[in-house]
């Protein structure tokens, strides 16, 4: 009976470390990623402006369909304080001395090559617009009018079903 308990005793503890280790390593992963992503602002700090009170679509389809992503969600109230500036600082450091480092073994134009590659992988993600900034589309077209030549989906269906010249 005492070597069934030794070894009931020792498997719990053995469970409690293993579930310790991992709270650790879960805890220094939030930290090390939450170095690199910017938090979104909690709803209570964010403030109303007029834009954001009026409902754009109607109350039944606002309700129909899943909310968007987090990623493709607004962030306001990012103002760029000084705790960003010294992030972008460290990470220009970074990647300066890395850079160094690559010359002196002769790797530099690698590096450059290498490094480009995330760097416009992520300064052309998609993302939502923030509240107030134009789209692309209605820059160039700014009452959102059809421009002429442009294909219609009425017009693409036309066309599908009667054929090219039955528009």
């Amino acid at each position: 009976m005492e070597a069934k308990l030794a070894a009931y005793r020792a498997e719990k503890q053995r469970r409690w470390e293993a579930e310790q280790r991992r709270q650790r390593l879960a805890g220094l992963y939030q930290t090390a990623t939450g170095l690199f992503r910017r938090q979104a602002p909690a709803p209570a700090e964010m403030e109303p402006s007029a834009a954001a009170t009026e409902p754009l679509l109607p109350p039944s389809a606002a309700a129909d369909g899943p909310p968007p992503p987090a990623e493709l969600r607004d962030v306001t109230g990012s103002s760029g304080g000084a705790l960003d500036w010294v992030i972008l600082a460290c990470k220009i450091g970074l990647y300066l001395t890395l850079f160094g480092i690559c010359c002196h073994f002769q790797f530099g134009a690698a590096y450059v090559v290498v490094t480009a590659i995330p760097i416009i992988y992520f300064s052309t993600s998609t993302r939502g617009r923030r509240p107030g900034e134009a789209s692309a589309y209605s820059v160039f077209n700014p009452n959102c009018e059809a421009i002429d030549g442009t294909l219609t989906g009425d017009q693409f269906q036309r066309e599908i079903m009667y054929g090219p010249g039955a528009t």
